[in-house]
């Protein structure tokens, strides 16, 4: 009979969504070669790890809102602009829409939803 390491979720080993680090590492190069022209490298992911990590708990302290997706990858932008790896401007231009159109598409639709849901209800 084989063991399977369960770990602190339950679930075995061979289950993908535990947490391995080479599925971690894998998405951090998907990222990277989305965002940059060039492979992540390792001191790029650390520092956009650490900068994100600092943006949230700053964020968290002061208690405002943030998404940790468009901190993340300004992270890893900002590490491919400082190294000179290029980006992938398709990409950085859809990061941007998602920045600008996230907070007044929220607001539109919330207020419209809640309009409809006056009227019916």
């Amino acid at each position: 009979m084989s063991k399977v390491n369960a770990g602190a979720t339950g679930r075995g080993a061979e289950d993908p969504s535990s947490s391995d680090p080479t599925v971690a590492a894998g998405i951090w190069i998907a990222v990277g070669e989305k965002i940059g022209k060039s492979h992540l490298t390792y001191a790029q992911g650390a520092a956009a790890e650490i900068v994100a990590a600092g943006t949230i708990g700053a964020a968290d302290v002061l208690g405002l809102p943030v998404s940790t997706t468009h901190v993340l990858s300004s992270g890893v932008a900002g590490t491919m602009a400082a190294n000179s790896s290029g980006l992938q401007l398709a990409t950085v231009r859809n990061l941007l829409m998602a920045w600008v159109l996230t907070l007044p598409m929220a607001v539109l639709l919330s207020a419209t939803l809640y309009y409809a849901f006056a009227k019916v209800f």
